[in-house]
């Protein structure tokens, strides 16, 4: 019989069950989101030149196209290739997330050129927001995907990429001033650093929730994000309406309600 306590954890499970936009309505939110943050970005580099509009235009334009939109397709495209099982829009929203948190570092690299006039400074910056991103990957690949053995050679797709595609964009910002070499060595020593806390915080997560309730924390919380993510749920279908979807979900709970909505078992 399931612990009342359990109760908790699935009682708003159906606010997981909402549909994202689909994939081009996604990219368009993330084209004008990166425009925004490269226009935003150069602006506060380039405070004292102001009236070179174009340029600053022109120059934000390119490098939200070049460091943030195409990085996070590429990212999108070389994940669904290894997962053709994912829907693509499921791959693009978890990417964007990603990267939009990649934007504010950016955004507050250029905020720490414009008060110290220092690039080093900046991009470190941004070279340790581009490794964090890493953790956010871990925590999707081994949470939501329920993938354990692959997380982390999944998770240095997206901030290689970022990398590799801030590099030709960088005239308009701020040069990273190192060999390609150097930069990844950094970048993954900053990953290394990364994935010892992400592991940390899901073990911290985990340990009190399954000595209390009985049961993993993170394999509940993975499966309410899986019945919104990949519309995987148990609800009766109507009259005549396509039933099942298929999915590569690794199920390690089962909750069973009863009509009143309260848990029986797990």
């Amino acid at each position: 019989m399931a612990h009342k306590k359990s109760d908790l954890f699935v009682k708003y499970s159906s606010l997981f069950s909402k549909s994202l936009p689909n994939s081009a309505v996604l990219v368009l939110i993330l084209a004008l989101l990166s425009v925004i943050a490269g226009i935003a970005a150069i602006s506060l580099i380039h405070v004292s030149e102001l009236h070179r509009l174009p340029y600053i235009l022109a120059g934000g334009t390119l490098t939200g196209i070049m460091a943030l939109l195409l990085p996070t397709l590429f990212t999108a495209f070389i994940i669904k290739a290894f997962r053709p099982t994912l829907a693509l829009k499921h791959v693009l929203f978890i990417a964007m997330i990603a990267e939009i948190y990649y934007m504010l570092f950016i955004f507050v690299g250029g905020v720490l050129y414009m008060f110290t006039s220092v690039a080093a400074f900046s991009s470190t910056l941004i070279i340790l927001g581009d490794a964090s991103i890493f953790g956010w990957w871990v925590f999707v690949n081994k949470v939501v995907f329920g993938d354990r053995k692959k997380a982390i050679v999944g998770s240095v797709v997206q901030p290689t990429m970022n990398l590799l595609m801030y590099l030709p964009s960088s005239t308009f910002i701020f040069a990273l001033g190192a060999p390609l070499g150097s930069l990844l060595l950094k970048l993954y020593g900053g990953i290394a650093i990364f994935a010892i806390v992400s592991y940390l915080a899901m073990y911290v997560f985990e340990k009190p929730i399954k000595g209390g309730l009985g049961f993993s924390g993170i394999d509940t919380f993975s499966q309410m994000l899986q019945n919104w993510l990949f519309d995987f749920t148990i609800t009766v279908p109507k009259y005549n309406n396509r039933f099942g979807v298929k999915t590569t979900i690794a199920t390690h709970t089962i909750v069973i309600k009863n009509a009143s909505g309260k848990t029986k078992a797990i």
